[in-house]
């Protein structure tokens, strides 16, 4: 009986910690945005969509079939909208976009859209979408220049 229960304490605190981690999707933009500025550690993923346009949201949700996808939508914040709701309307119309599926993707500073496309994508235009952003930009290089000390345009040295 001491077996059985010790089993069942086992199971309880074991499993849950063994589960799968599952994709987690916004489906607010303000939250969504929120969470990139804080954390500054994601860029942020937008998929504006219309009921009669599953497609793209099919593409995200079964992110198992596109392969490499898969894992790579955990390198972003995911924010889902529904453009068919009065939400989703003045999210889209923040976006300036009429026509869906309309995918943006925002940095981690959650300031610059870096990326917008309206339309379906390819397999392979997702897949190199998504690697292309989810890598940190590279710090800007110092810019060095060159001087001629022989001219000066100010005082026009002879």
């Amino acid at each position: 009986m001491k077996c059985i229960a010790m089993m069942a304490a086992w199971v309880l605190v074991a499993v849950p910690a063994m589960a799968v981690e599952q994709e987690v999707f916004f489906s607010d933009y303000g939250q969504a945005l929120q969470q990139t500025r804080e954390s500054k550690q994601k860029p942020l993923l937008v998929i504006l969509e219309h009921p009669k346009a599953k497609q793209q949201i099919e593409q995200v949700s079964h992110s198992d079939s596109l392969g490499a996808s898969a894992g790579l939508l955990n390198d972003y914040t995911v924010c889902r909208i529904d453009a068919g709701t009065e939400y989703g309307q003045a999210v889209a119309k923040a976006f300036k976009t009429t026509t869906f599926p309309h995918t943006v993707v925002i940095d981690r500073s959650g300031k610059w859209q870096v990326f917008k496309k309206t339309g379906e994508f390819s397999s392979p235009e997702w897949n190199s979408m998504l690697v292309k952003y989810s890598q940190p930009e590279p710090a800007a290089q110092p810019v060095r220049y060159q001087y001629n000390y022989n001219y000066c345009p100010s005082c026009r040295r002879r």
